[in-house]
């Protein structure tokens, strides 16, 4: 089978080209288009920045290709302020949600690209990210980054803010750290001596979530974290606390290593399952963006979180558009290590019910 070639074409007046070729070039088979040469076989994505007068990067046919984009869903508008939607976008998209991204701006950049690799199913983020830190040095700052990602349509997770009374505190810490896309780490000087912060680190270490080490005046001697990346603020912790443009700074570097950090849990599940299969000597092989079996006739889908009912069927209907697979037993494999007891049984359950299965590389 050919390999998987995901098209993009940018239609009116690109701005940012160098950085969105550099940005999302890097991503696997990701390619930019012309619209004349878009493969109707393959993925595809128009991203439309606002058309300047006089542009003449489309052509002829620009308003029935716009009208065929936004019925299939696979056009995104782009501006740099919400009022450019009313002078450069065509009517026919100022009904989309708009991204925006200004100009020379690397951390909007970023966004884009994260936002075209889910697109196209290259990250399956559920954009949980967990906030580790110790309450009596930098809760005010815990609490302003909560807030900035809720804005930024994150799902932050933020123990004082997070759990319900009533629950199990510790098994439903564990399970959303494990569920989550990244841990954000408030590495202050006494993080190392709380017995529950520790605790987080190590079981992100375990079960390889990525960590982002946010540092405030650590002594390099003491600090021994292993992360996928690190940010000296410079600053202590009242500074950090009192700051209204830290949190900001923290999402931007987050989103510079997302994809870093999805394909860092992706080859975790990949290489449990992978253990499992040579116990019993058998091979798997990557097909796309799944692994087959061909001796046992089995299809699975690595997802870097716990399955939920949406993910079960989106993943049921992707392997449904599979028909040389269509004899294929579909799975989908996930980490389970700490998931919460009531949804491994609703989990159970879906499994005896539903026509794709799941199955709990850690088990």
């Amino acid at each position: 089978m050919a390999a998987m070639k995901y098209q993009i074409v940018l239609l009116g007046t690109p701005w940012n080209e160098e950085s969105i070729y550099k940005t999302i070039g890097l991503y696997t088979g990701v390619e930019f288009v012309d619209v004349d040469d878009v493969d109707n076989k393959y993925p595809l994505l128009y991203l439309y920045f606002g058309k300047n007068k006089g542009d003449a990067s489309v052509n002829e046919h620009i308003d029935k290709l716009l009208h065929d984009a936004v019925s299939k869903h696979i056009i995104q508008p782009i501006a740099e302020v919400p009022d450019d939607f009313k002078s450069k976008i065509p009517p026919i998209l100022k009904g989309l949600n708009g991204f925006f991204m200004k100009q020379d701006d690397l951390p909007s950049v970023n966004r884009l690209g994260n936002y075209v690799a889910s697109f196209f199913g290259l990250v399956n983020s559920n954009k949980k990210v967990f906030i580790s830190y110790r309450r009596t040095e930098l809760d005010t700052l815990a609490q302003k980054l909560y807030v900035s990602l809720i804005k930024m349509k994150y799902h932050p997770f933020l123990d004082s803010y997070s759990i319900e009374a009533g629950v199990d505190f510790q098994e439903y810490l564990r399970h959303e750290l494990v569920d989550s896309d990244i841990l954000i780490l408030l590495d202050s000087p006494d993080f190392n001596s709380s017995e529950y912060c520790m605790e987080e680190f190590n079981i992100a270490n375990q079960e390889r979530i990525p960590v982002l080490d946010i540092r405030f005046n650590v002594d390099p001697k003491k600090n021994m974290h292993r992360f996928c990346d690190f940010y000296e603020t410079g600053m202590d912790c009242a500074e950090a606390n009192k700051s209204d443009e830290l949190p900001s700074k923290i999402i931007e570097i987050m989103e510079g290593c997302q994809i870093r950090a999805y394909q860092a849990k992706r080859k975790f599940v990949i290489d449990a399952f992978n253990a499992h299969c040579n116990r019993y000597d058998l091979h798997a092989v990557e097909q796309g963006g799944f692994l087959r079996c061909d001796t046992t006739h089995e299809c699975f889908y690595p997802l870097t979180r716990i399955p939920t009912v949406n993910d079960m069927f989106h993943i049921h209907t992707m392997f449904k558009s599979l028909p040389l697979f269509s004899t294929y037993s579909k799975q989908i494999l996930y980490n389970g290590s700490y998931c919460r007891p009531d949804l491994q049984s609703c989990l159970s359950w879906l499994d005896s019910n539903l026509p794709i299965n799941v199955v709990n590389v850690n088990k």
